[in-house]
Order: C-alpha cells, then sequence, then structure tokens
C-alpha cells in the first residue's frame, strides 16, 4: 500500500522535484517538474492556486496520483531563520521553550507572531542540552501548505532543506567520512543558482550555524559563462566555509567533512575551488559519496533534498524530535 511509502517535495524558484522511499528506504521513483515564471518568486510561492494546479496536472498521469502517502514539504532555506544554544537539562517543556523563545526573537529580526516556530532538541554537550529555534514567516508556511493535495500526500513535516540533506548524506554515506564525537562537526553546503546555504550540524543532527548567501546579481553578471556560478560567487561560499571552520575551531569544535550538495554543487569547477581551502578537513560531493540503486551522481544531486525528505516522511516517529513547521 502507498501509504507505507514516504514522498518528499522540494520546491524552487523553477522546479519542483519529488522522491518516494520505501518503508525499508528504497528509493522507489524521482520525478520533477519545471515551472514557468511568476509561480515562484524569491524561493517563495506566490501563486497558490497556479502552482496547485500545475501540480495536479503534471502528476495526474503518475503513481503519484494514486493512492495516498506520508509526505514531508521543504521550506527553502533561504525562508528559514534559526537561533540556539546550549540550555540546562532542568529546563523542560513550557519552561525551555519560553527561555528559548526570549533568546532567539533577540537573535530572529522576525517578529514571532508573524511567523510559525519551532523548537528542536539536540544532543547533551558539556552537561547542557543543543536547543534550536527555527521560524518561518505565516505566509511563507501557508502558501506551500496550500499546493499539496491532502488527497494524494498527507503531510507530516516541513522542514528546511539541509535538514533532509543531512538525513541523506547520514543514512546514505560511509561511516568513515561521519562525525563520531558531538564536538566533530559536518557542513553541509547546499549550492543554488540563486542562493547557497552553508550550515553544520552535530552528529546528533543540531545546528550549530547556518548562513544563507544571496547571490541574483552575481548570477546576472555572469550568464554569459554558460550558466555556470561565477568565481566571485564561489569565493564567497569558501570564505563563508573557512570562516566558521576558524569560528569553530576557537570554540573546540572541528569540522571534519564538508559536503557539497544541490544541482550547481556537481559543476567540477565548485568542488576544486572549495578544494582550495587551507583547512584541515575534506571536502566531497555529495553525489561521490551517496550510492543509491538505479541514480547516478547528477541525480542523487537534483533530487538529494527530496530523498532525504522523504525519509523522514516514510518514518515520522524517528524524526518526531526535529523541527516541523506542521506542529502546532
Amino acid at each position: 500500500m502507498t501509504i507505507f511509502n514516504g514522498v518528499g517535495i522540494d520546491v524552487s524558484n523553477h522546479h519542483v522535484r519529488l522522491a518516494e522511499v520505501s518503508l525499508l528506504g528504497n528509493v522507489l521513483q524521482t520525478y520533477e517538474i519545471v515551472l514557468e515564471e511568476g509561480l515562484v518568486r524569491d524561493e517563495q510561492v506566490v501563486d497558490v492556486d497556479g502552482l496547485a494546479k500545475v501540480l495536479r496536472q503534471k502528476l495526474k498521469k503518475t503513481s503519484f496520483a494514486q493512492g495516498v502517502r506520508r509526505t514531508t514539504l521543504l521550506v527553502p532555506e533561504s525562508r528559514v531563520l534559526s537561533s540556539g544554544g546550549l540550555f540546562e537539562k532542568r529546563l523542560r517543556g513550557s519552561a525551555l521553550d519560553e527561555v528559548v523563545t526570549e533568546r532567539a526573537q533577540q537573535d530572529i529580526p522576525l517578529p514571532f507572531k508573524d511567523a510559525y516556530i519551532s523548537i528542536s532538541c539536540g544532543g547533551k554537550e558539556e552537561g547542557k542540552v543543543r536547543t534550536t529555534l527555527y521560524a518561518s514567516q505565516k505566509e511563507v508556511i501557508d502558501s506551500l501548505r496550500g499546493i499539496v493535495d491532502p488527497e494524494q500526500f498527507r503531510l507530516v513535516a516541513m522542514e528546511a532543506n539541509s535538514k533532509a540533506l543531512l538525513r541523506l548524506f547520514l543514512q546514505f554515506a560511509s561511516g568513515e567520512l561521519q562525525p563520531c564525537s558531538e564536538n566533530e562537526l559536518v557542513g553541509i553546503v547546499d549550492v543554488g543558482h540563486s542562493w547557497t546555504t552553508v550550515s553544520f550540524y552535530t552528529p546528533s543532527g543540531s545546528n550549530v550555524l547556518s548562513r544563507t548567501l544571496s547571490h541574483p546579481e552575481a548570477i546576472k553578471r555572469g550568464e554569459e559563462n554558460d550558466g555556470k556560478l561565477p568565481m566571485e560567487v564561489l569565493d564567497n561560499i569558501r570564505t563563508t566555509i573557512d570562516e566558521s571552520v576558524v569560528y569553530f575551531k576557537q570554540h573546540e569544535q572541528v569540522v571534519s567533512t564538508v559536503v557539497l550538495a544541490g544541482v550547481e554543487a556537481h559543476d567540477d569547477m565548485v568542488l576544486e575551488v572549495m578544494g582550495r581551502s587551507e583547512g584541515d578537513f575534506q571536502v566531497v560531493r555529495m553525489g561521490e559519496v551517496v550510492e543509491i540503486s538505479g541514480l547516478t551522481p547528477k541525480d542523487v544531486h537534483t533530487f538529494g533534498a527530496a530523498i532525504g525528505a522523504a525519509l523522514r516522511a516514510v518514518r515520522p516517529w524517528r524524526y518526531g524530535y526535529q523541527h516541523n513547521f506542521t506542529s502546532k
């Protein structure tokens, strides 16, 4: 029955990508829809009815239109703000929520009355618990939710892209590449055409830093470069990674691996430039360290986030502690 399968949906300015995963974690199918201009702008759905209609029309002749599946819908990283830290173990429930929310509101320039927020508790460090608050504008979440047909997709989670990419890496990559202690971090760099997000996670999945870089103007100047990212964009990404690694070293945390994900990261030049860093960490591409039957490395870069989201959808109870914008 399809109810036992999970689906991940990844929406961007120009594409909607879907992946279906079985209960055993096998990738059953992937599907991509190319969008016309005007449906999604700056990583936000601006024409809910129009995009919902496109999805219905494109999917009606596919198996996605048959039965209902648990679904995780991804929220573009550029539309998610987060703030976290270490909090006393004695703080629980509403007491923890109150303290975390008060501190996060000081860091996040978005009134929480206009946002959906979700609090996630991670691993224990220094006798405390790393806890992160995620926030996204209500209109962003509501518009995304509005494109999903509940007769096809039973929404169980909405989360940021990088969390899905981390899940993909932890599920399929070799254990030799994965961090083994709480002070050892893994970087997830989601390289997009207009946005790139650099995120760092502990082995237990706690986000300790996330920066989103916008580069649409640089893209316009480099359009004659066969659609590839201009060197100034790549240098900016590399600098952000290097600065983050130095920051963590000052706080006695080590970045062991940086994983390049996203469609643009499949380009050899991206790997070459990121590999020029003098930091003591390895840089790998998701498509080279994640092997999935039936998918090429380029497929992994294209559908990686959707696959990671589907892994959560197929076993939502396993990831109940992670942030989720569908929870009220």
